[in-house]
């Protein structure tokens, strides 16, 4: 895997688990996350080899992403702010 896919696993993984630990997303902020990962999503899927058209780069995206999560890797990449690690205030 290149350097450029390992980054964008790790920005998605990061996104994801951050998105994941909140609450408090008004509507459109949850609306732009999501596209946000969705975007994240298809560059690494294109990274990959994949193409657009089809919804393969997708598909390859997530193949790559469920395979590495089962890698030692995935846990240091998670968001390690304050609220990922600590929990939402009560």
């Amino acid at each position: 895997m290149s350097a450029i896919s390992d980054a964008l696993l790790r920005e998605y993984h990061r996104r994801r688990t951050h998105i994941e630990a909140r609450t408090d997303y008004t509507p459109l902020a949850s609306a732009q996350v999501h596209g946000e990962l969705i975007g994240l999503r298809g560059a690494l899927g294109i990274a990959l080899n994949g193409q657009v058209r089809g919804g393969e780069a997708d598909r390859i995206a997530m193949q790559e992403y469920d395979r590495w999560l089962g890698g030692v890797e995935a846990d240091a990449a998670a968001c390690t702010c304050d609220l990922c690690t600590e929990g939402a205030p009560a």
